[in-house]
């Protein structure tokens, strides 16, 4: 019988995101190439042990689950790490990768809240280069917003067709390691300040120059945006980032594929109470966020350009 190759799958999480990552292990499990074998890396400062036990209960038999503690990291860089709102400490994870597993020389980092329907395989035997330290897909909301289009362009320095969603990563670990990102990380944040999109904006800025840009297949956003070249297309993974999340929201694309592997988790009848239970004041809440994060976006516009806001409106 012929040998199965590794796939090292790199997850951030905290308590809140634990049952959205069960689900995305599932949709992964499902589609995966029988020519390898999952080990799911969980990166966290701490889970409850009823949450590790219901993980590991839906792991049995399934694939490798290790859960890596990243307090120490977390405690040795806690001044550098910029918070706001609805982001979290876990946002920045990706940047311990490299060091946390010097003996892996290529990953997948992925969000939790996202849903698999190809062969993860296959964006994992992604061929980066020489010149490229990751692969990555351009962010759509980025690139189809005016207003985060002139912050990536402006206040970054970044194309917005350049600019990545750092998501859904593939990872060659050797070359961050060789460049010592998480030191390039920290340096940069105690020296700016970039509330917008936080840890993506920094890796935006670190890696630019070196970031193959893949499909939009593999990081697909479940929203009526559209490229100005793109096709009908039928997407390998879905992210459910900003607003469009199955489990706060109805009528979201693919929420049937969702629910259908959510269903094979321990965590399935947390998740439909959180629809159930999300009302009006969480939704108007949402789209507050979304308004002042436009509006972050064009103050830092404002401050670099010297311009006022209605300029930029």
């Amino acid at each position: 019988m012929k040998e199965k190759k590794e796939l090292p799958l790199i997850f951030a999480t905290d308590e809140n995101y634990a049952p959205f990552f069960a689900a995305a292990a599932a949709s992964v499990l499902a589609n995966v190439s029988e020519e390898y074998d999952c080990t799911f890396y969980l990166l966290n400062a701490g889970l409850e042990a009823s949450c590790m036990e219901k993980l590991e209960s839906f792991f049995e038999g399934r694939a490798k689950l290790v859960p890596v503690d990243v307090k120490e990291k977390l405690a040795a860089c806690a001044d550098a790490l910029h918070l706001r709102d609805y982001y979290t400490a876990t946002t920045y994870y990706r940047f311990f990768i490299p060091d946390l597993f010097p003996d892996i020389g290529k990953c997948l980092y992925l969000d939790c809240d996202i849903l698999v329907r190809g062969d993860i395989s296959k964006l994992y035997e992604t061929e980066l280069g020489p010149d490229n330290w990751l692969g990555a897909v351009t962010d759509d909301i980025v690139s189809t917003n005016p207003l985060f289009s002139l912050y990536s362009l402006i206040v970054l320095g970044v194309q917005p067709k350049d600019y990545i969603n750092a998501g859904i990563l593939v990872m060659d670990l050797d070359a961050l390691r060789r460049i010592d990102v998480e030191k390039q990380f920290l340096r940069l944040a105690k020296k700016r300040r970039l509330p917008v999109a936080q840890d993506q904006d920094y890796l935006n800025l670190i890696a630019k120059g070196h970031i193959l840009n893949i499909g939009h297949e593999w990081n697909y956003t479940p929203v009526p945006l559209r490229w100005e070249s793109e096709e009908e297309t039928d997407p390998m993974l879905v992210h459910f980032k900003m607003n469009y999340k199955p489990w706060h929201y109805r009528d979201i694309p693919y929420e049937d594929e969702f629910w259908r592997h959510a269903a094979k988790t321990p965590f399935i009848g947390l998740l439909r109470d959180m629809l159930s239970d999300y009302g009006e004041e969480d939704m108007e809440r949402d789209a507050r966020q979304a308004e002042a994060l436009e509006d972050l976006a064009g103050s830092e516009v404002c401050d670099i350009a010297g311009i006022s806001p209605a300029g930029i409106r």
